[in-house]
């Protein structure tokens, strides 16, 4: 930021994943009802792994709020991407399907996994062995619905155009849902 001749540092800040008191703790803050059986259930399953952050921990709170329970593991998954799939902002595109959010996440989810790759970028790069262009998978797409897919909360930006699943397990669990679906559909082994 440039103020006449006074140059000012800009200030980035990040959230660290919170430790499993922290988890707790805000969770207790957040829904006191709920908090102990989030507890009791992230410790008998151990997936604190996957409730880090406070978004994570608002959805099994929410989650816990309307089912009554957290359910296995794949129903965690499906309610979590549910959620961030049909999140509406004001400050966001809002124009895809909840249909064509999930299509699009799990093409990308499974391309990335048969090709071993981890991100995503909306510019192919050419140089980076680590990600896959969006238009390469998602070619039947306008930029502006790949924009706004990226920028549902299933992603976390890692860069400028560049993107990765929130979770490992969101990526394998969308994998194979859209494997089931083109195995339905007739695609042979």
């Amino acid at each position: 930021v440039d103020n006449g001749d006074i140059e000012q540092a800009v200030k980035v800040l990040s959230l660290l994943p919170l430790t499993r008191k922290e988890a707790i703790e805000f969770a207790k803050l957040y829904a006191p009802n709920h908090a102990q059986a989030l507890e009791t259930h992230l410790e008998d399953k151990e997936l604190w792994h996957l409730y880090q952050l406070p978004a994570d921990i608002i959805s099994a709170l929410e989650q816990l709020e309307s089912d009554g329970l957290l359910g296995n593991l794949e129903e965690q998954l499906a309610f979590g991407i549910s959620q961030k799939i049909r999140e509406v902002s004001a400050k966001k595109r809002n124009s895809l399907s909840e249909r064509q959010a999930m299509e699009g996440a799990q093409r990308i989810a499974l391309s990335l996994f048969l090709m071993k790759r981890r991100s995503i970028y909306l510019q192919t790069s050419g140089v980076d062995t680590e990600g896959i262009g969006a238009a390469d998978i998602l070619e039947d797409w306008s930029l502006d619905m790949q924009i706004e897919l990226l920028g549902k909360s299933l992603f976390d930006p890692i860069g400028v155009g560049a993107f990765r699943f929130h979770h490992r397990s969101t990526q394998e669990f969308l994998a194979a849902q859209r494997l089931k679906k083109l195995r339905a559909s007739g695609l042979s082994t």
